[in-house]
């Protein structure tokens, strides 16, 4: 298979610092978005030699930047206003100021190299990129009867900061794609026992499988203990728990804040 589009996925900066970024995905709008990287070689060549030798010298990336604007209508009364796309909104105001000296930040995220829970539609572990940018706005407006259009350049600035942990990166507003601030922690409280599996997080709406082995001496309880936030969720109803095997699956729909397990094993008679 072929991997889409829209497995690579362009995030801007558009409001907050490089420490408290707000991220807006570049999507909505946009029909077309890549990165010419521009590379400048020199071809090298000595009396003695019948071949050239060529040199790569530098990359000089610019992301091209084509769309209309997307908007989204309000009603009140007699009154209309009108919500702009957050990446238009942030190059307007750069084209209506002439901001020669703008400085922002790209975040590409590669989710075709991640893992996906299928539940939650959320990647982890995928290679990313944040890039700092300054942009150039070159057309705006358009031809009668068509869309309001433009076109921007998005200069790289320096060498990117490779990343994995995407998920953490992004704020809240900009996890769509990424499972919509599903990530939550999970905590093991397990005693003469042991989680033979225990990853250290789950996702709302994506089952976790979980499995428990009691130590040398002891074996597993009949009863364990599963909250989710405040709340203790309900064996065979939220949950499954299997005594023999050990095999805990927690329902995702009733995953919805940071979980703990808690195990505790029973001296063997």
């Amino acid at each position: 298979m072929q991997a889409k589009r829209s497995l690579l996925c362009t995030y801007l900066r558009t409001a907050g610092d490089e420490s408290t970024p707000t991220w807006s995905l570049i999507g909505d709008g946009f029909t077309s978005n890549s990165i010419s990287y521009e590379p400048d070689s020199e071809d090298t060549q000595y009396i003695n030699q019948d071949s050239a030798t060529t040199i790569l010298k530098r990359y000089k990336p610019t992301m091209s930047l084509d769309g209309v604007i997307e908007m989204t209508e309000n009603t009140s009364g007699n009154e209309k206003t009108y919500t702009l796309n957050p990446v238009f909104d942030y190059v307007n105001q750069l084209r209506r100021s002439r901001n020669v000296s703008n400085e922002s930040e790209l975040l590409i995220v590669e989710l075709y190299t991640g893992t996906l829970n299928t539940g939650a539609n959320v990647f982890e572990g995928c290679s990313a990129q944040r890039q700092k940018v300054n942009m150039q706005v070159e057309e705006f407006g358009g031809d009668a009867g068509d869309t309001i259009s433009f076109s921007a350049t998005i200069n790289f600035q320096g060498d990117p900061t490779d990343s994995t942990s995407v998920y953490d990166v992004l704020n809240t507003s900009a996890r769509t794609l990424l499972g919509s601030d599903k990530k939550v922690t999970v905590t093991y409280t397990v005693t003469n026992c042991t989680a033979t599996n225990q990853p250290a997080n789950a996702y709302k709406g994506a089952d976790l499988t979980v499995t428990v082995t009691p130590t040398s001496g002891y074996h597993l309880p009949d009863t364990i203990t599963v909250e989710s936030g405040a709340t203790t969720l309900a064996v065979n109803t939220d949950y499954s728990y299997n005594k023999t095997t050990g095999k805990i699956v927690i329902k995702g729909s009733k995953i919805t804040g940071n979980l703990e397990i808690t195990c505790t094993g029973a001296a063997n008679a």
